[in-house]
């Protein structure tokens, strides 16, 4: 021990010095350590929980999308339908149109061939019966060889010009 005073070691002075780091390292630890390492650790659980709440709105949006996407898909489904059905509706629409056309194109046929054959009996009482027989002949076959593009009305001008055509000839000749 001689040799520690020697050299200006005081024994006292150590422990003195010792119990102060001791005290120093206790008060820096409870009051600077802890509450730095605490702050530390709840800035960590707010990143965490910052980045869980990130990937539940990413998840939800991803939910969101695919079910938007789905109502998309069956409006356009829906749409398609409600298309093709109007489309039928349309085409049954069309094919009756064309038939009642028909049927009316047929009627007014009918009736331009009654009033022809009436127009003849009426000629027979004025004229021969050959020109009569000759124009009702040119009359009947213009009206069965009339295409379905010939209006009624067309058709019997046509077939009035020329019976009238052949009655000037056969009076003349």
């Amino acid at each position: 021990m001689e040799a520690l005073k020697e050299i200006g070691f005081n024994f006292t002075n150590f422990i003195l010095y010792f119990i102060n780091f001791g005290l120093v390292l206790f008060l820096l630890t409870k009051l600077l350590y802890k509450p730095i390492i605490k702050m530390f650790e709840d800035q960590e659980k707010k990143e965490k929980d910052a980045e869980e709440n990130f990937r539940k709105a990413e998840d939800a949006l991803s939910q969101s999308r695919k079910s938007y996407e789905n109502m998309i898909n069956s409006a356009k489904q829906e749409a398609k339908e409600i298309i093709s059905s109007q489309k039928s509706k349309l085409d049954e629409i069309f094919k009756k149109a064309e038939v009642d056309a028909q049927a009316e194109k047929e009627k007014i046929l009918k009736e331009a061939r009654e009033e022809a054959k009436n127009e003849i009996s009426k000629m027979i009482s004025g004229s021969s019966k050959e020109l009569v027989k000759d124009f009702a002949k040119i009359l009947i076959a213009q009206s069965k060889n009339a295409t379905a593009n010939d209006t009624i009305e067309n058709l019997t001008l046509k077939s009035l010009e020329e019976a009238e055509k052949d009655l000037i000839k056969s009076l003349k000749g």
